[in-house]
């Protein structure tokens, strides 16, 4: 998208509102690229409001020349809560994106933002819901250490069956989320 939309609308070039204007087109037109459908227009133009409110809250932009400064406790929890906050918004974005009616945005919309019950766990606790758990709660583990230590390959330095028992475990965790019926791949329905 940066080099087929982004650059050529103007990238980072002109002021802010032609910084905007080219965020929002290459989103929307990305959306429009998986379909001529609503709701990958939708999805689009989502995408690309929160792009642009990301940009102008001055979150993740690193001025050229900006020297890396160290942050403070407060800094790095609000960061964290920052990019949970972020990963979060842009997750409920694939609900448009996957969604077959607007009835059926507003209906998944609802029960994420009502259904916490206990009676709810019965449907939602199958071992591709406990995967996804487990995987999130091991990359949470993980981007905290790398971060903390400032080394992405830290996990290199593990004694040798350390890192093959971590390796077998996310395979454990990818097969536990996958499912035995055929499903056709989402790029086919196009």
């Amino acid at each position: 998208l940066r080099d087929y939309l982004y650059i050529p609308l103007g990238g980072n070039r002109g002021n802010r509102f032609m910084i905007y204007r080219n965020l929002s087109l290459t989103m929307l037109l990305g959306g429009l690229w998986h379909g001529a459908a609503w709701n990958f227009v939708l999805w689009g133009a989502y995408q690309g409001a929160i792009l642009c409110i990301y940009r102008l809250l001055g979150i993740g932009v690193r001025r050229a020349g900006q020297e890396e400064i160290v942050l403070s406790f407060k800094q790095r929890v609000l960061g964290m809560l920052n990019m949970m906050f972020f990963f979060a918004v842009t997750c409920y974005g694939w609900l448009l994106f996957r969604a077959v009616s607007f009835d059926q945005i507003v209906s998944f919309t609802g029960q994420l933002l009502t259904d916490w019950g206990a009676s709810s766990l019965h449907l939602t606790m199958r071992k591709p819901t406990l995967a996804g758990m487990l995987g999130v709660l091991l990359l949470i583990v993980y981007e905290l250490t790398e971060y903390n230590l400032k080394d992405t390959c830290f996990y290199k330095r593990f004694p040798v069956p350390i890192r093959a028992g971590l390796y077998a475990t996310m395979i454990f965790i990818i097969f536990m989320g996958t499912s035995n019926a055929p499903v056709q791949f989402i790029y086919f329905q196009f």
